[in-house]
């Protein structure tokens, strides 16, 4: 198995890591898709954004579910699968609160603009980081973290 200040020294170290990532990497399809929502409130078409965070939800879960499913046999559990798995769950439950805020915003709630950024900046920040510790370690971890991104 792996000692816990292993476990503590490496989620330090992508800490850090994820403290560093630019606004470019963080920009994605998602992201900016979350502009135009709000944008798209702020022209009163609530109608567009809710179906906007359904369909954003739904696939969400879905892939979260699918993940889920994925079998990790004991010799895969690493300090990095442990890691990849705590900032999954913690990007995938950041975007799920994103969107509940963006649903209370529609409602007419008064959810701040830019908290609603900061938070999916947040929750993308954890999901970059399951990325690039996909990609810096072994077949194993690699191959349970890909089912995040299929």
């Amino acid at each position: 198995m792996f000692s816990t200040l292993t476990l503590t020294d490496l989620h330090a170290h992508w800490r850090e890591r994820i403290r560093l990532f630019t606004e470019v990497e963080l920009q994605t399809g998602l992201m900016l898709d979350l502009r135009r929502a709000l944008e798209a409130l702020e022209q009163r078409r609530t109608s567009v954004v809710l179906r906007w965070v359904d369909l954003v939800e739904e696939r969400l879960l879905e892939v979260w579910n699918r993940y889920e499913r994925t079998p990790l046999v004991s010799d895969e559990v690493t300090a990095e699968t442990v890691l990849g798995h705590r900032f999954l769950d913690h990007g995938v439950e950041g975007w799920l609160d994103v969107l509940a805020g963006l649903r209370e915003k529609a409602g007419g709630a008064t959810v701040s603009r830019s908290t609603l950024l900061e938070e999916a900046l947040e929750a993308q920040r954890n999901l970059l980081a399951v990325q690039r510790i996909a990609e810096s370690s072994e077949e194993p971890l690699h191959r349970f973290l890909s089912a995040w991104g299929n």
